[in-house]
């Protein structure tokens, strides 16, 4: 035997070493979910197989934790995508028909074929119930008949290469779909500190105590620890992240909390509402609130000493930011369940129904000043699109994920309900739009629209948005007043816009310059100082004008 055969022999047994072993519970669990999604009970000459629902002998008793559903909905994704191809591999390879097998177990068989292919079918051999939990007897025996007909589906798939030009199955797909592939695999990983649970120095003591290593964020991802994808399960198994601590997030996720930081001015009762379904910056969001009211409190203290009138603000009566969510009325406790697992107390959020079927006076939303839209979109710019998915809460029959397994991009329709609705709130000072698609459908022509719905004196216009823009940002895809960046092999492209207008107090604005000193804090004046009273009163006025800002 040659050199070079030895070489690449040890190559594909390193390859299939590294291949990790699934257990029994998540072959079920994903068999579940590809049923839901190719859910398909006669035949048809493009679609031969049958994938029937699961029957109740194949649900798994398991309570799964967010690793093991990861790894089953992106194994019932694949066998999604490569579809076509395995099931041409089970017809080919005499195993349809040949096997005895039930219609009810197609889809169990489907995805643990993705698998067996993965290993380039090699049996996984005998496992300890330490390493796999314990076996469940349809997996076992969909295992025996496909190492039964190994030689025949490995045949199968050669001829399949032979003619695809392909050396890997991966090889077989378009070019869109092999870029698509290349950067989930390569991803970095994204964590966020929950400041609720634990400090960032508590944290990167303990990952560098497990050997994990990373490195700050910077630009846009500053505030974050970013990983080597190759970290992904130790850092899933890490009590870091199993105790909340730590959130394992998009490289996108702070874009839009700290855009909502940069508008809120201090103010009370200055309510952020977050909108269009999607929840994955929502713990981010919740801490952005949580320091508003806490820079509230230290300028309403401070104000009680430098403003020696007896008009001083009572600090006890201060109305706190609130963080408002709007969310289907079936979502309303799990957003609860999720705001209590993030160590957020219930003082600091409302949870209300979508923000279209709400009148702009609701009293609910009469604080309002910043609106948050991230509506569920098509994801053409997100880097993975399934694991944003399992961030902002993935429903089995969530339509995108059809398209996304394809390759297209299917925008998603109702977007520009949202955004006109945030425009009609009577004390909103902004509304900041949010999406993770390349589509001019669900990015500037919703823009558009929301601004040509405006009466002709509406205050409100499209501003540059509130972000400081790191150069290589710039370089990459700011364009005007919109932030639009792609999808990259380091993270998620996003598009960002800010449509706001000028509303701020001027009593607020007074005290804000005393508070900075550029403003000398009125005086009770007496009656017969008429005259000095008017001249305090123009200072202020002046003051104010020239300190406005959004």
């Amino acid at each position: 035997m040659s050199t070079t055969s030895i070489d690449v022999s040890a190559a594909m047994s390193k390859e299939i070493l590294d291949t990790p072993l699934l257990s029994d519970d998540i072959f079920i669990i994903a068999s579940e979910k590809f049923a839901n999604l190719a859910h398909q009970e006669d035949t048809t000459d493009s679609e031969p197989i049958k994938y029937l629902k699961s029957s109740t002998s194949l649900t798994s008793q398991t309570s799964f934790e967010s690793r093991e559903m990861r790894i089953a909905f992106d194994l019932a994704f694949s066998c999604l995508r490569y579809r076509t191809h395995l099931e041409e591999l089970l017809i080919e390879s005499g195993f349809l028909g040949g096997a005895p097998l039930g219609d009810d177990l197609n889809t169990l068989v489907i995805v643990m074929l993705w698998d067996f292919v993965k290993r380039k079918f090699v049996s996984r051999g005998t496992r300890s119930k330490l390493q796999l939990g314990n076996r469940i007897e349809e997996v076992e025996e969909v295992e025996t008949q496909l190492g039964n007909y190994a030689i025949k589906l490995a045949a199968s798939l050669a001829r399949m290469r032979i003619r695809e030009s392909a050396l890997t199955l991966g090889d077989t797909l378009s070019e869109e779909l092999r870029e698509q592939e290349h950067i989930r695999a390569q991803l970095p990983v994204y964590g966020w500190v929950n400041p609720r649970k634990a400090r960032a120095k508590e944290i990167s003591d303990e990952l560098e105590a497990a050997g994990i290593e990373f490195e700050p964020g910077t630009g846009l991802q500053d505030g974050l620890f970013v990983f080597s994808h190759e970290f992904m399960t130790p850092i899933e198994l890490s009590d870091a992240v199993r105790e909340k601590k730590m959130l394992i997030v998009d490289s996108t996720s702070l874009v839009g909390p700290q855009a909502v930081a940069n508008l809120l001015n201090g103010e009370e009762s200055e309510d952020v509402l977050l909108c269009g379904g999607c929840t994955s910056s929502l713990p981010m969001l919740a801490d952005v609130v949580v320091k508003a009211g806490r820079i509230l409190d230290e300028e309403l203290t401070q104000s009680r000493f430098i403003f020696a009138s007896g008009d001083e603000p009572n600090t006890s009566q201060a109305t706190k930011p609130k963080l408002i969510v709007c969310m289907p009325t079936k979502k309303h406790q799990e957003v609860r369940d999720m705001m209590t697992e993030y160590g957020i107390n219930e003082d600091i959020y409302e949870v209300v129904p979508p923000l279209s079927t709400m009148q702009p006076t609701d009293a609910r939303l009469l604080h309002v000043k910043v609106v948050l839209i991230e509506p569920k979109c098509s994801l053409s710019a997100a880097a993975d699109p399934l694991r944003f998915m399992l961030m902002e809460g993935l429903d089995d029959n969530d339509p995108r994920l059809h398209a996304l397994a394809k390759g297209v991009s299917q925008a998603q329709e109702g977007l520009k309900l949202i955004l006109a609705a945030s425009l009609l709130l009577p004390r909103s000072a902004g509304t900041l739009y949010l999406t993770r698609s390349s589509l001019s459908k669900e990015n500037e022509e919703v823009i558009q629209y929301g601004i040509s719905q405006l009466p002709a004196k509406s205050e409100f216009k499209l501003t540059p948005v509130p972000l400081k823009m790191p150069i290589d940002v710039i370089e990459k895809g700011s364009a005007g007043k919109y932030l639009r960046l792609p999808a990259s092999e380091s993270g998620s492209g996003c598009f960002l816009a800010s449509i706001s207008r000028n509303i701020l107090d001027p009593k607020h604005a007074a005290r804000k310059s005393a508070l900075k000193g550029l403003l000398a804090p009125p005086r009770r004046q007496k009656k017969e100082s008429g005259l000095r009273g008017s001249e305090s009163r123009q200072s202020i006025t002046s003051s104010v004008r020239s300190s406005r800002k959004f």
